[in-house]
């Protein structure tokens, strides 16, 4: 069992990811914590399952990638060059 804190932008399915190498391992996760599985805010202590030994090339290639899994991050960085392509065209960094 190991206890680690979620990241901004982080599900439960993310974690599940990061840690146990499955995703299939998030409602393990809201069962440990008493959440619901879409109940997880920012640098919330959980308890995550041991990560599956099959999958210990996954939680690997992200820790040394210093990957964390955030599918919830609602920011776009790219809105103002988007709103610059559809109102006058191709910014010049990209022609």
């Amino acid at each position: 069992m190991q206890i680690i804190q979620s990241s901004e932008g982080q599900t439960l399915v993310d974690i599940a990811i990061e840690y146990c190498g499955d995703a299939s391992k998030a409602m393990d996760i809201a069962i440990l914590n008493g959440l619901d599985i879409d109940d997880v805010s920012i640098g919330q202590t959980l308890q995550v399952p041991d990560l599956v030994i099959d999958k210990k090339a996954i939680v690997t290639s992200l820790a040394d990638g210093n990957i964390a899994p955030a599918s919830a991050i609602e920011t776009n960085d790219y809105a103002d060059e988007w709103e610059q392509y559809y109102t006058t065209g191709l910014p010049e960094s990209h022609e």
